[in-house]
């Protein structure tokens, strides 16, 4: 498990609370790449969330535990 930080990694989520995110894919046409791409299985690095629509954020350090979720380290 290494720290790992990249450009142009961004995914969608549906994910509700403050247990782990379920990443559900880039958003295409706009040269994203997902998580599992960019950060790789078993890495951490860091994070930001934005609810849209609100004032809602976070920041954080997270581990990608699977190709789509994000645990919240």
């Amino acid at each position: 498990m290494a720290l790992v930080i990249n450009d142009r990694v961004k995914e969608n989520s549906t994910t509700t609370g403050t247990g782990d995110l379920t990443l559900s894919a880039a958003p295409t046409g706009e040269g994203f790449i997902s998580f599992n791409t960019g950060i790789g299985t078993g890495n951490t690095t860091y994070y930001a969330i934005h609810n849209q629509g609100t004032a809602e954020w976070e920041v954080g350090l997270g581990t990608l535990s699977g190709a789509t979720t994000l645990e919240r380290t």
